[in-house]
C-alpha cells in the first residue's frame, strides 16, 4: 500500500515536470493572483468600507461645523425668549414681590391706590397647567392716568391681565374711579397638578 502511494507521488511529480514551463508559470501567476483575491476580500475590503464610513462621518461634522454659528445664534434666541416666557409665567408663585411690582407699577403713573386686596390663588382651576392669582384693586386718577396705569400693567414683564372693571365718577369731574381684578398666572407644580386631575 505504501509502496502504491509512493508510485502516485512519483506519478504526479513526473506529470507535473512534463508541463511545459510556459503552463507552470501561469499556473504560478493564477494561485498567486488567486490568493491576492483571497487576502483582498478578507481583508482590503473590509478596511475599505471602514474608511468610507470614517469619510462619511467626517463629512457629517463638517456640515454641523459650518452650521454651528448659525445653530449658536438659534439656541441664543430661543433661550432669550424662553426666559421672557419664564418671567410671564413663573413657576413659582412670588406673590410678594408680584404684588410689590403691581402696587409700585400703579402707583408710577400718578392715580390714587384706594384698594389693593389680594384673594385667594385658584389652584383648582380647570387648566392644568397654570395657577390663578386675582387682585383686587381700586384707583382713582384722570381718564389718561388711568389708561397710562392699565398700559402699565400689561407691559409688565409678568402676565397680568385686567378683568371685571367698572367705572364710577367722583366729586371731583376730572377723576375717575375704577374697580377692577387683576389676573396673573403661575405655573402649577407637579403636587397642584396631581390635585386638579383628582379633583375633574
Amino acid at each position: 500500500m505504501a509502496q502504491n502511494k509512493f508510485i502516485n507521488k512519483n506519478s504526479l511529480s513526473s506529470q507535473f515536470s512534463d508541463i511545459p514551463q510556459s503552463q507552470k508559470i501561469l499556473i504560478g501567476v493564477i494561485i498567486i493572483i488567486g490568493l491576492a483575491l483571497i487576502w483582498y476580500f478578507s481583508y482590503f475590503q473590509n478596511l475599505y468600507s471602514k474608511a468610507q464610513k470614517l469619510n462619511s462621518e467626517i463629512t457629517q461634522l463638517s456640515d454641523f461645523e459650518k452650521k454651528l454659528p448659525l445653530e449658536m445664534k438659534k439656541y441664543a434666541i430661543i433661550s432669550k425668549k424662553l426666559r421672557k416666557y419664564k418671567e410671564m409665567l413663573p413657576e413659582k408663585e412670588e406673590i410678594p414681590k408680584l404684588l410689590v411690582d403691581i402696587n409700585s407699577t400703579i402707583k408710577k403713573v400718578g392715580v390714587s391706590m384706594n384698594r389693593f386686596s389680594p384673594q385667594t390663588v385658584n389652584t383648582q382651576s380647570q387648566n392644568a397647567t397654570y395657577s390663578t392669582v386675582p387682585i383686587q384693586i381700586s384707583i382713582s386718577g384722570s381718564y389718561n392716568q388711568i389708561g397710562t396705569a392699565f398700559e402699565a400693567l400689561s407691559n409688565m414683564p409678568r402676565l397680568v391681565k385686567i378683568v371685571d372693571f367698572s367705572i364710577s365718577p367722583s366729586s371731583n369731574p376730572n377723576i375717575l374711579n375704577v374697580d377692577f381684578k387683576a389676573e396673573t398666572y403661575s405655573l402649577k407644580n407637579s403636587e397642584q397638578n396631581k390635585n386638579t386631575r383628582e379633583s375633574k
